[in-house]
């Protein structure tokens, strides 16, 4: 999710889960793993530095 804040900021943030399923030896009752990811941040765009055709 985005946040355009004026011209040159933009706030972001993001909740995201993922798993890696349980390598090929594992056994039959060996779960995959699970991750929960969070993300919070700022952008800053410098006009001028990066020109978007």
């Amino acid at each position: 999710m985005t946040f355009d804040v004026d011209d040159r900021w933009q706030l972001l943030a993001g909740v995201h889960r993922g798993f890696p399923p349980a390598g090929g030896g594992a056994g039959s009752g060996t779960a995959p793993e699970t991750s929960i990811n969070w993300e919070l941040g700022g952008r800053y765009i410098t006009p001028g530095r990066f020109p978007q055709e």
